[in-house]
């Protein structure tokens, strides 16, 4: 008797391990807390940013503009600052908050027709100051210009912003809009790629690699189908080693100097969202039907997991496909292991009653919310943005 309970305890006590996967490291809406955690760990995990830069709307004006409040912290996550905007300004954070983008309008509707733009750094230092165009923050190195009204100019081109030269560096021609869902880059934001629209009747993109400084490395034409959906999703391996882009029911593998490597067919399945391991070895294929793991080396389909979740947004790979985070519309997040069981899945819209959030009130969830999903060495983090309450997850992995 003795031995079949010890048996059976071994058995609950082996089943009970070989479930806990991750374990919870931080979550937290403190930018005090993150930050001097960051801190704590920066030996170990050098390329997890600090929270420098937040923004949060404070009402309206008379005029029916905006106010705004911006913070700006230090590495311990101690306001060192902090300045009102106001009248017909939209606000923009960069996604790794380390800068922000102010933008004044002449009229009523401030995403219309901004009259000035400014970027500002983590120091509150106007790094760029100009006229008629957005910026989209593509790395903590790089902003690009959006340029705003309804048609494209006759040569439309997009202009590359240094975050460490503050100053234009690049002309990109026959570039005219940037969807920001579209862009990715390796894990030291070393290298870029974006998918950018040609002209404004939007058939037509081209697939861009930038590095750091802002040079284009080299680029690649799609053309649309009408019979199939438009645009381009792009993916980056984190070393930068493969660069990824699905078009019409295909996955198109590019090594680091743009020469193609594989074409892969993605037959009945439309709204494709990819991630790619190191040296591009392995797929993560997430449809809003399957999440499938693709042997790009040996031309093999590893498994395949039906979900019923929604449309995937991004997906992202650990450096050694171990791991995968997955965002699917809106606002849930899984995070899988190599064999694809599901280790633990986030809704964040159920984060407006986050036990951290100031005075445990509800807020409005904007649909779908702005994930930053990184992986680095043993922890996955989850940084989104409610309203200028920032939630913030790091979970390690367990083998």
């Amino acid at each position: 008797m003795r031995r079949i309970i010890l048996a059976i305890l071994t058995f609950i006590f082996c089943l009970l391990w070989a479930e806990v996967k991750v374990e919870k490291m931080l979550e937290t809406t403190s930018i005090k807390e993150y930050n001097q955690w960051v801190t704590r760990n920066k030996a170990k995990y050098p390329e997890l940013r600090p929270i420098y830069v937040n923004a949060k709307q404070a009402g309206r004006t008379q005029d029916e503009g905006y106010k705004y409040k911006i913070y700006y912290y230090d590495e311990n996550g101690e306001k060192k600052d902090a300045e009102e905007v106001n009248g017909l300004v939209t606000v923009d954070v960069s996604p790794y908050y380390d800068a922000v983008g102010i933008f004044w309008s002449d009229t009523t509707l401030p995403y219309a027709n901004p009259s000035r733009s400014i970027i500002k750094n983590q120091y509150g230092e106007i790094i760029v100051d100009t006229q008629h165009v957005y910026f989209a923050f593509v790395s903590p190195y790089l902003y690009l210009t959006v340029p705003v009204g309804e048609v494209s100019p006759p040569h439309p081109s997009v202009q590359v912003f240094s975050v460490k030269n503050k100053t234009r560096v690049r002309t990109l021609k026959d570039c005219w809009l940037l969807n920001e869902r579209d862009v990715a880059h390796s894990y030291d934001f070393n290298f870029t790629v974006a998918s950018i629209e040609v002209d404004w009747h939007c058939n037509s993109q081209h697939l861009l690699l930038l590095d750091s400084e802002g040079n284009e490395k080299w680029r690649k034409a799609y053309y649309d189908n009408p019979e199939k959906f438009g645009g381009i999703n792009v993916a980056i391996a984190p070393d930068a080693t493969a660069i990824v882009a699905i078009k019409d029911e295909k996955i198109y593998v590019y090594d680091s100097s743009g020469i193609l490597q594989k074409e892969v067919s993605l037959p009945n399945l439309d709204f494709v969202q990819c991630g790619v391991s190191n040296l591009g070895k392995f797929l993560l294929i997430v449809s809003r039907s399957y999440i499938t793991k693709y042997d790009n080396e040996d031309n093999l389909e590893l498994w395949r997991k039906e979900i019923t979740e929604g449309l995937p947004i991004k997906v992202v790979l650990s450096k050694e496909s171990d791991y995968g985070l997955i965002q699917f519309y809106p606002n849930v997040v899984y995070l899988i292991n190599e064999s694809g069981n599901i280790l633990k899945r986030w809704d964040l819209e159920a984060e407006v009653h986050h036990p951290t959030a100031p005075s445990g009130r509800k807020i409005e969830v904007i649909h779908p919310v702005e994930v930053r999903l990184e992986f680095h060495k043993d922890i996955a983090v989850i940084i989104h943005e409610l309203n200028g309450e920032i939630f913030i997850k790091i979970w390690r992995l367990k083998e």
